[in-house]
């Protein structure tokens, strides 16, 4: 069975096993050093829901993918052009095999095509970061869910029988 902590650990394993990125993140919010540019590339990976379904779950991951431009901000499509292959990377290795991290994704399911969208820099906050975001659906297999095994056999004498179990019947 496989989780959103699973799912998580195994994308982080990826980036930090890729050969270009020197800092993975996770959480709705995290405080980066602008200062540190020893940390860029980097990845940040947030939980934006999930959906379950009956022996699947649906986890839903934004997963970014950015970079500090020189401050001569003459280069910005090579470090964003940099940021989308270091993300394509990531969707490949999670998707279709594992060149980079010694993990296996062969209980995942990515929804393909993987939506890719730009991140800007900006400029009132002093944010200069640009990268790529790509809005991984990945669903999951479980062996059980609420409703497919007997949790509670409960009968009464009183007006009749109460099951409990695959489906909720009064009898």
């Amino acid at each position: 069975m496989k989780t959103l902590l699973n799912a998580v650990e195994t994308i982080q394993a990826i980036g930090n096993a890729h050969p270009e990125i020197m800092a993975t993140y996770y959480g709705s919010t995290v405080e980066i050093d602008e200062d540190n540019q020893n940390k860029y590339p980097a990845m940040h990976i947030e939980s934006e829901g999930a959906q379950s379904n009956k022996g699947t779950m649906n986890v839903n991951l934004l997963v970014t993918v950015f970079d500090l431009p020189p401050l001569d901000d003459i280069r910005h499509l090579e470090t964003e052009n940099k940021a989308l292959q270091i993300l394509q990377d990531i969707i490949g290795e999670f998707a279709y095999g594992f060149t980079y991290a010694n993990v296996s994704s062969r209980e995942y399911n990515l929804e393909q095509p993987v939506p890719i969208n730009p991140i800007t820099s900006r400029p009132d906050l002093n944010d200069r970061l640009l990268g790529w975001q790509a809005q991984f659906n990945i669903e999951v297999n479980y062996p059980k869910t609420g409703c497919s095994d007997n949790i509670i056999n409960l009968t009464t004498d009183g007006i009749g029988n109460w099951v409990i179990g695959t489906t909720f019947t009064i009898q």
